[in-house]
């Protein structure tokens, strides 16, 4: 309820400095270009892989029969879809991780739901939407792996158009591809026909994107020339113990919760309060692995996933 009221009552383009970017992109795509890197900011999201900007072209054009307003908010609507999927996937993974717990998968959605920057940052056009909503699913199936789920030859190729899916959404997920993939080759029979079936999709699609890249930019990831175009202001104080302290400080505020093109944070004492809740519940993670886990481990011994 709290991030469909933000989708509706925020203005477009006003509380993330790269949304005005993103919807640019899907603009690109609907004039019938496809996106290209260049030195202006208006272009600064376009060396993104173009999963998120394809599937929401459709909504921007439908909402877009009602003034460029309608369009932002089909697409915020969209995104917020997206993101509820989030607290699915979260649920379904707690529930495997405790199965015999009551409240448990309850409060990890809530953990999730509740958090401002979540319900705020998915009420935008931005692809972090469908980066979570894919990161939650990897890591629902990593999960039933490692209790003793192996797919069959159906499921090996959902997984391997899921590990694309993600390959072509964003950057960050490209680590838990190569997780999802090597983890279920390594849990099941290693044959040519489980390895194609897992890798044929990624090979194909992103194999397509990268070799693009080379071509466009001489890059496959198109890093260098990101930060050669807009980097160097970000990151110069980056490596400087006061630099580092800023960027930790930032990261957890935004994690919380920062609008407004990040200029307007959430009152100090919010900040502090949840800094305490942090170690403490860090403390109980380190007290949980000292003492707990094999008590944890015979919780759900045989537990088999179906």
């Amino acid at each position: 309820m709290f991030s469909i009221s933000a989708a509706f009552v925020t203005h477009a383009f006003t509380f993330f400095p790269d949304s005005r970017q993103h919807h640019h992109y899907i603009e690109v795509l609907l004039s019938g270009h496809m996106p290209f890197l260049q030195d202006k900011k208006i272009d600064q999201v376009e060396h993104q892989p173009p999963l998120y900007y394809v599937l929401a072209a459709p909504w921007l054009k439908l909402g877009e029969q009602f003034g460029t307003e309608g369009g932002v908010l089909a697409v915020r609507l969209w995104s917020l879809l997206l993101a509820s999927g989030v607290i699915l996937f979260t649920i379904l993974s707690a529930r495997q991780l405790a199965p015999n717990a009551k409240y448990i998968p309850g409060l990890a959605a809530l953990i999730v739901g509740m958090n401002p920057q979540y319900f705020v940052m998915n009420a935008e056009i931005n692809n972090d939407a469908l980066t979570s909503l894919l990161a939650s699913i990897i890591l629902f199936v990593i999960i039933r792996l490692a209790l003793g789920w192996r797919p069959n030859t159906k499921w090996n190729t959902l997984i391997g158009w899921l590990a694309a899916a993600a390959f072509l959404t964003k950057l960050s997920l490209w680590p838990f591809v190569v997780g999802l993939l090597l983890f279920t080759w390594l849990v099941q029979p290693r044959r040519w026909s489980t390895t194609l079936r897992l890798g044929l999709p990624l090979l194909v699609l992103g194999g397509a994107w990268l070799i693009r890249n080379t071509v466009l930019y001489g890059d496959p990831t198109v890093m260098k020339l990101l930060y050669k175009y807009f980097g160097a202001e970000q990151h110069q104080e980056f490596l400087t113990p006061s630099g580092i302290w800023t960027w930790l400080t930032l990261l957890f505020e935004t994690y919380w919760g920062r609008f407004r093109h990040i200029t307007a944070g959430m009152h100090y004492q919010t900040y502090a309060a949840l800094k305490i809740a942090t170690v403490i519940s860090l403390a109980g993670v380190g007290v949980f692995i000292a003492t707990g886990w094999k008590n944890y481990k015979q919780i759900f011994a045989g537990h088999i996933l179906c």
